[in-house]
């Protein structure tokens, strides 16, 4: 039996090895080709510029482009997604260069999803013009932290026993400019403990919570935020602080991204008997009253099926964007539980389950303007006007039944 020379075993190898990576190299470039196109596009662009000018919706872009470029795993993320991020990022006034620390693109089982870094946070915080003081950092070994009952604040004292010396815990504290001030302090097992809890990307395998390097920021970012959902949001920059807290929880999933589609020059379908199966659906926008209930419940089992979890201030959003369906009307409150009883059964947004609030906020899709107010998005808003109209008709044919 002849035995291989092993400089032939090791040249053939070789020669592999660089057809793949040269295959590899450009299946990568007709992505990110792909995905620059789409991005670049006169539909995109008029979405970015909305919210900025033409020459800086072309910067913003060119620097999701690198950031896209310099990720593998994102260009696998569908260009749908990755859009639909950097416009939520956009209309947050955050750029999604790494080197900036305020937002990023991280793939999440093939779908992009924006995570807001804690100096974004910070960075929308301060925009309000309300806050004296935002601080925050690591409490090491040897260093003493002590919470005061009466005040509700904690107080720390000492140093570090050496430069590198082990991480117990993380603080956070705010004080405003009318006084009001406020902390936080979790160790790094509570950090730990919550981020398995609510934090959705938490077991997947490129989560930041899983790479030595970006892992302390996770975790000082977790104490941040639960000081920030004290914070004051009211106002237009509160808003912004608000939406990004909800957005840093929100799980993406490309099944239930819902896609404006006009449709001006095509008449709508007809609502009648709108088959259960959402596969089937046409998603042709605006959505008919009765088809438009059936998508949003089947996306609501969808969401639940998932186990997706809630936002903590998820509900208080939700009820403005739903409001603003229907401003300037005195009633609109009463109009938003009209709906969503018609939708899901129940009028108080409390007795809502997670999934149907989730899909509600999906649904709705708030960006901000150039002039940086927030606004549901407008097909949203005509088929909440439309939906409600039908909502009527059916509670009054209810309340004769009774």
């Amino acid at each position: 039996m002849t035995t291989p020379d092993p400089k032939n075993v090791t040249t053939t190898a070789t020669s592999e090895d660089r057809e793949k990576a040269a295959s590899l190299a450009v299946q990568q470039a007709d992505v990110k080709i792909q995905i620059r196109d789409f991005l670049l596009s006169d539909a995109s662009l008029a979405r970015f510029s909305a919210m900025m000018s033409s020459r800086e919706a072309r910067f913003y872009i060119s620097s999701v482009l690198m950031a896209v470029a310099y990720s593998p795993s994102l260009m696998e993320c569908s260009k749908e997604s990755i859009l639909k991020c950097a416009l939520r990022a956009a209309s947050l006034e955050l750029s999604c260069d790494e080197g900036l620390h305020q937002a990023q693109l991280v793939p999440y089982k093939k779908v992009a999803k924006l995570i807001i870094h804690y100096l974004g946070l910070v960075n929308l915080a301060q925009r309000t013009g309300k806050y004296r003081t935002i601080n925050w950092g690591a409490v090491k070994e040897g260093m003493t932290i002590d919470f005061d009952v009466l005040t509700g604040l904690y107080t720390i004292t000492g140093h570090p026993n050496a430069e590198n010396s082990p991480t117990l815990g993380y603080f956070a504290y705010f004080e405003l400019i009318n006084g009001y001030r406020k902390s936080e302090y979790m160790t790094v097992a509570e950090i730990h403990a919550h981020a398995k809890q609510w934090a959705p990307s938490y077991s997947y395998q490129d989560s930041a919570w899983n790479n030595p390097k970006k892992l302390p920021a996770m975790e000082q970012k977790t104490v941040i935020r639960k000081l920030m959902k004290q914070a004051d949001m009211s106002g237009k920059a509160g808003a912004q602080l608000a939406a990004a807290l909800v957005e840093d929880d929100f799980i993406p999933d490309e099944d239930l991204i819902i896609e404006a589609t006009p449709t001006e020059e095509t008449p709508d379908p007809e609502p009648a008997s709108p088959p259960r199966n959402p596969e089937i659906i046409p998603l042709l926008r605006p959505y008919p009253p009765e088809q438009l209930r059936t998508h949003l419940q089947d996306l609501a089992q969808k969401y639940a099926e998932k186990k997706s979890t809630l936002p903590e201030n998820i509900k208080q959003v939700v009820a403005i964007n739903l409001g603003e369906c229907f401003a300037p009307a005195e009633d609109s409150e009463y109009r938003r539980k009209v709906l969503t009883w018609w939708i899901f059964g129940k009028e108080s947004l409390s007795d809502l389950q997670p999934a149907q609030l989730l899909t509600l906020r999906s649904w709705l899709n708030p960006s901000q303007d150039s002039g940086g107010a927030w606004h549901v998005d407008g097909m949203a808003a005509r088929e909440a006007q439309a939906a409600y109209t039908e909502a009527e008709k059916a509670k009054g044919q209810e309340e004769l039944h009774v």
